[in-house]
């Protein structure tokens, strides 16, 4: 994510807005991400909105109200990789002053991070969390159901951006709050090394290679109590 102060022709004042944009600045073809923008500047009173991105690609909501000095919106990266733009317009209730500013998303193509998981239970693990780290950063979390006694192959397509080159870290982190599955190594956090450029196979498909072997699902069950009954005892004679 970054945060990137877009100004209009001239810095902030009562007749110019000055926008100030956060959002990724790389996406992959097809990708959603969510832009917040906040507004700055301006004659007092409400303020509209526009936001418009070329053929291909797609934004939402394309108009609407400033509130509390800021607004989101959704957009949809083109199919295609290179550079798409989203313009954003700001006016005034009455018309009087309107802004614009711009904002670059470069599109690349997917770099998948996959990890192969083996669950040896006889239970289904069902909505495990995974997370997939880059040199120590969350880029990713996907949710993965693994059938009893068999593998799965866990995916995220990651926007990896401009990537230096040299060594790297990859990092898995399988249910991160351990509320669904155990191991048996007491562990569930995973790490190996990719490179960038000459110092390896480059930046391609990565994929841990580790058979993350779930020696118990944690299955809670209900259980109702059933209250014992009282003998009854005969009357004495």
């Amino acid at each position: 994510m970054a945060s990137v102060a877009v100004p209009s022709p001239a810095a902030a004042q009562d007749d110019k807005y000055l926008f100030e944009i956060d959002g990724p600045t790389t996406m992959i073809p097809g990708e959603k991400a969510v832009l917040t923008v906040n507004l700055t500047g301006g004659p007092e009173g409400p303020v509209k909105y526009n936001a418009t991105v070329p053929y291909g690609s797609a934004v939402t909501p394309r108009t609407g109200d400033v509130k509390d000095g800021s607004f989101n919106v959704t957009v949809t990266a083109p199919a295609s990789t290179g550079t798409f733009t989203v313009t954003f317009g700001a006016t005034s209730e009455n018309g009087s002053v309107s802004s614009t500013a711009r904002y670059d998303i470069k599109v690349v193509e997917a770099v998948v991070l996959s990890v192969e998981l083996t669950n040896a239970a006889n239970v289904t693990a069902t909505g495990v969390p995974v997370q997939f780290f880059v040199d120590g950063e969350l880029v990713g979390t996907v949710t993965a159901t693994i059938p009893a006694a068999s593998t799965r192959t866990v995916q995220y397509n990651w926007s990896a951006g401009s990537l230096s080159g040299g060594k790297h870290t990859l990092k898995v982190v399988v249910d991160p709050e351990q509320q669904f599955v155990r191991f048996a190594d007491g562990s569930n956090v995973f790490e190996t090394n990719f490179y960038v450029g000459d110092g390896g196979w480059g930046l391609a498909n990565i994929l841990l290679a580790i058979a993350l072997v779930i020696f118990m699902v944690v299955v809670f069950f209900t259980y109702m109590n059933r209250g014992k009954k009282k003998k009854k005892r005969r009357p004495r004679a």
